[in-house]
C-alpha cells in the first residue's frame, strides 16, 4: 500500500538571495494537492521555511503540513561531480528522501 503523503522540497536559491517568499503558483500547487489528492500529510523538506502572504494562505487552507529541516544534509556532489544548480540538488535530495537514505525529524507547522 502506498502512503497518501505528498512531499515538497524547498531550498534557498544558489544566488544567495534570502527570498523565501512563496508565490501564487506554489499556493495553487498546494491547494490542488489538498483538493484532489487529499493527502494525510504534506511534508516540506528543505533548508528554508516558506513565508509571505501566499504561505499564510497555504497554512490556512491546507491541513497537516509538516516541515523537515535538512540544513546539514543538502547534497553538493554526486559520484565526484559537483551539483551546480539548486534544481540538481533537489533531485538527489528527493531520491534520498523517497528511498529512506537519511534520517529526518518532523516539525509540525
Amino acid at each position: 500500500m502506498v502512503p497518501n503523503v505528498v512531499h515538497y522540497i524547498t531550498l534557498r536559491p544558489d544566488n544567495g538571495s534570502n527570498d523565501e517568499n512563496m508565490t501564487f503558483l506554489h499556493y495553487l500547487s498546494f491547494l490542488g494537492v489538498h483538493q484532489h489528492i487529499r493527502p494525510t500529510h504534506v511534508i516540506i523538506h528543505g533548508n528554508v521555511l516558506p513565508r509571505g502572504e501566499w504561505w499564510r494562505r497555504t497554512t490556512n487552507d491546507v491541513a497537516n503540513i509538516f516541515f523537515v529541516n535538512v540544513t546539514g544534509d543538502i547534497p553538493t556532489s554526486i559520484y565526484g561531480r559537483t551539483l551546480l544548480r539548486v534544481e540538481h540538488r533537489t533531485d538527489i535530495l528527493r531520491y534520498r528522501i523517497l528511498y529512506g537514505m537519511r534520517p529526518c525529524l518532523l516539525y509540525l507547522q
